[in-house]
């Protein structure tokens, strides 16, 4: 995994969704980690989110870092939708189970 230099202060503007959840309803960014899965973020930058969007090349969807230090970095800071949504547990997929060898 490669760690992210710092990017501009001002970020770019992302398009936005709606949760589709008829609880929430809240805005967010559809952006991609570096594994290239799909990442619900909430469109609205907070202080002490851990989350930074960074132009992804030839995609209109940012690529999200997820840092440890976010402080580190003079960048708008995003959180994971899954941590405001109150309906997150129904669109989490199960974990496949691991099969060990015996």
């Amino acid at each position: 995994m490669t760690t992210p230099t710092a990017p501009a202060a001002e970020a770019p503007t992302w398009p936005t969704a709606k949760c589709n959840d008829d609880g929430c309803s809240a805005d967010i960014i559809w952006a991609r980690t570096n594994a290239g899965k799909a990442m619900p973020v909430d469109a609205v930058p907070v202080d002490n989110g851990n989350v930074l969007l960074r132009p992804w090349p030839g995609r209109d969807e940012p690529e999200a870092h997820v840092v440890n230090m976010p402080e580190r970095f003079d960048a708008p800071r995003y959180t994971s939708h899954f941590v405001t949504c109150p309906a997150a547990a129904s669109f989490r997929r199960p974990r496949r189970a691991v099969r060990r060898s015996v």
